[in-house]
Order: structure tokens, then sequence, then C-alpha cells
């Protein structure tokens, strides 16, 4: 069987100044990860959030448990560039 990751783009949650997308994108996280637990988890779907190197601590304050973090090495200025870019 054949192994999926699912890439999420978590900037909005290390921001300094949170916003209603913030809370929206947290809430929605949280049930994946609660369903994640709860439902045994497909093993076969990997989910990562992406967020820039120097703000990765910024998502301890959400306790997700089920999510692998991937850290862009380049600030939030370099990755809205390469975002846009594609």
């Amino acid at each position: 069987m054949r192994k999926t990751k699912v890439f999420i783009d978590a900037r909005c949650l290390v921001r300094d100044n949170p916003s209603g997308i913030t809370h929206y994108v947290a809430s929605i996280l949280s049930e994946i990860d609660k369903m994640y637990d709860e439902l045994g988890a497909d093993k076969t779907i990997t989910y990562y959030l992406v967020v820039p190197l120097r703000h990765r601590w910024k998502l301890g304050r959400y306790h997700f448990r089920n999510f692998k973090i991937v850290y862009i090495p380049i600030p939030f200025r370099g990755y809205n560039f390469l975002i846009r870019k594609n």
C-alpha cells in the first residue's frame, strides 16, 4: 500500500498577531489531531506542518501530537516569495 504525505502551510499559526484565519486553521488541525487518535488513524497518511525555522517554537502552544514538522530555513518574506512563484 502506498503512503500519502499531506503538507499543510502552517505559517498563519506562528504569526505574532493571530487573526481569525489563525483560529480557524488551529481548530481544524486540532480536530484532525483528535480524529487521528480516536480513529486509530490510517497509518498510510502522514501529516506535515510547514513553518519557517525561526518561528518553530510557536507551534508548541497548540500541543499537536500527530503532526510532523517541516522547517523551512528562510524568513517569512522569502517563503512568501517562493509560494507566489509556483
